[in-house]
């Protein structure tokens, strides 16, 4: 089996120019052929007719002036050049030639041949072709019966009608490899010119995959195939190199957050090895579990992020009560909002809503909610949790009366560690609004955000109903 660098490379260019070729010059071959017979067909008919109007013409001057006046009528004939090709014999009852006037083609066919095998005029009465003794040449005999007991016979060689196919032959066969030629080098001008924007596509391929993500590849002048391709592969482009960007920002937001525990642990376990007390043990153990604890609660939030991506998030769906959902998760943040003064407000629930969804991941969605909203938001503000049922949409919204996000960050809450300047100082793993995104989004569901200036920041989630 040949390897990969032993392959011979061809050319798309010259592959199309090669089955353009090919495809022309076939279709040329079958047009000559359907051309070539319907001429020759054509030609014959023709013949046949002259044919018979001379046996016609000989036939009317036999009867009439008997075979002494055919004679005369042939020797008077002025255009010899025309009527020197035909052959015109009288044959009485018996066979017996009475009269001829032979063809300039005399010695290339025996004429006699019919008469040979049939023995009596009579039975070869009609068309019939002679081929020739030495040659292709066809000779296409005539005979009819005159009145007066005579047999009438005019023929005409075939060897004018074979030049004039044999020509055209000659003719079709150098314009064949003309065309053929033309249609290489025009096909090769043609496939170059129509595959420069994939040239420069793979061009634009090599520099990337040295590692330039910001190459992208030029338009062409008409909207086809390759213009989708050429706008499919710069918005891909474009997106792994936000992924990229992303994944780096995220990377290194990640060996920040793992940095700062990694570094406790490290400096507890040093202490705790310089001294003998063992309740400084302890201590320091429950302080390294509790860091280790933070380092794996950033990387399952982490995981259920990329899970929840790749849609192979587990859900749970169940058909839950809005309004007990909502209270449940106001009772667990209302310790920390009375610490900063806060109040949490439960509004416009309509009284026994239910919604089918995965009652635990929807709860850790308003949680992640409340908790940003509390950290941004002054103290003796409120902050606000609302549901409704729109159309065919569960909508939650939660609102703050905080600073709201700058309008320059807001299209990057969403991505997964991203803090903004005013969170820096914030404890948190930047994961909340990702881990909110993500899982509304296994749902089927989208997330919105709006603010005012001055008046608050609000975030709302839409999950849709299942049965719709």
């Amino acid at each position: 089996m040949p390897s990969e660098n032993k392959r011979q490379r061809l050319s798309i260019s010259a592959r199309i120019a090669l089955m353009f070729s090919l495809t022309l010059a076939l279709g040329l071959v079958v047009a000559f052929a359907i051309t070539y017979f319907q001429l020759q067909m054509s030609l014959e008919t023709s013949n046949r007719e002259v044919l018979f109007a001379k046996l016609q013409e000989s036939a009317t001057v036999l009867s009439t002036e008997g075979v002494k006046g055919l004679k005369l009528f042939q020797s008077n004939e002025k255009n010899r050049i025309v009527n020197a090709p035909f052959m015109i014999r009288v044959l009485n009852d018996l066979g017996e030639t009475i009269y001829v006037k032979p063809s300039v083609q005399e010695k290339q066919f025996n004429f006699d041949s019919l008469l040979e095998k049939e023995a009596h005029p009579e039975k070869i009465l009609g068309w019939h072709a002679l081929s020739a003794i030495n040659d292709e040449d066809k000779f296409d005999l005539l005979t009819e019966k005159i009145d007066g007991g005579y047999y009438l016979q005019v023929g005409k060689s075939s060897e004018d009608r074979e030049d004039i196919l044999e020509s055209i032959v000659q003719i079709f066969g150098v314009t064949e490899v003309v065309i053929a030629l033309m249609s290489i080098g025009l096909g090769i001008w043609y496939a170059r010119r129509s595959l420069a924007p994939l040239r420069h596509l793979l061009s634009a391929m090599h520099e990337i995959e040295r590692g330039d993500l910001s190459k992208r590849v030029e338009f062409g002048k008409v909207r086809d195939e390759i213009y989708d391709l050429t706008e499919t592969f710069n918005r891909m482009i474009a997106r792994i190199e936000k992924l990229v960007q992303v994944m780096r920002e995220s990377l290194d937001n990640v060996a920040h957050d793992i940095r700062t525990p990694l570094t406790r642990i490290r400096a507890i376990a040093e202490d705790a090895l310089n001294t003998d007390n063992l309740e400084y043990h302890r201590e320091a153990l429950s302080e390294c579990a509790e860091s280790s604890a933070e380092i794996s609660n950033l990387v399952d939030q982490l995981m259920s992020i990329s899970e929840a991506q790749a849609g192979t998030l587990s859900l749970k769906y169940e058909l839950s009560d809005v309004g007990s959902l909502l209270g449940d998760v106001a009772d667990i943040y209302e310790f920390v909002a009375q610490e900063k003064r806060i109040h949490i407000a439960v509004q416009s629930v309509e009284a026994g809503l239910q919604w089918q969804l995965d009652r635990k991941r929807v709860k850790q969605v308003l949680g992640n909610l409340l908790d940003n909203a509390i950290k941004f938001s002054p103290a003796d503000s409120k902050v606000t949790i609302m549901a409704e049922k729109r159309s065919q949409e569960l909508v939650i919204s939660v609102s703050d009366e905080g600073p709201g996000v700058p309008e320059s960050e807001i299209h990057r809450i969403w991505d997964r560690l991203y803090r903004g300047d005013k969170s820096r100082t914030t404890k948190g793993s930047g994961l909340g609004l990702a881990i909110v995104k993500s899982i509304v989004e296994a749902h089927s569901g989208r997330v919105e955000v709006s603010q005012e200036k001055g008046r608050g920041f609000q975030v709302s989630v839409f999950i849709p109903d299942l049965k719709a």
